[in-house]
């Protein structure tokens, strides 16, 4: 099912903007869950995917151009400058849904 769904996956890129496709599970866990799928469409989507600019997290490996979503609100997040390779006084605002 997983290959069934990424081939698809891959067929709409090929005529719609990546902005423009949106893959929706209703678990995070297993196979099928998000994180499983994320690493996967990553592999896909991003050219970057494998390059020495990546961050890594316990439960997923970033890396440079990937496409994030904050799935809680957060109203105190640190601004890191990335001119200046560190981060800058004042606190803002990322809220749940935000990318």
């Amino acid at each position: 099912m997983v290959n069934d769904v990424l081939n698809v996956y891959k067929k709409l890129l090929t005529d719609n903007s990546i902005d423009n496709i949106m893959l929706v599970t209703a678990y995070n866990k297993g196979d099928y869950g998000t994180v499983a799928l994320n690493s996967k469409l990553q592999e896909i989507v991003n050219p970057n995917y494998r390059s020495s600019d990546k961050f890594e997290m316990k439960h997923a490996t970033f890396y440079l151009d990937d496409i994030v979503m904050q799935t809680v609100n957060n109203y105190k997040s640190l601004i890191y400058n990335m001119e200046e390779q560190k981060i800058d006084d004042g606190v803002e605002p990322i809220f749940n849904g935000e990318m």
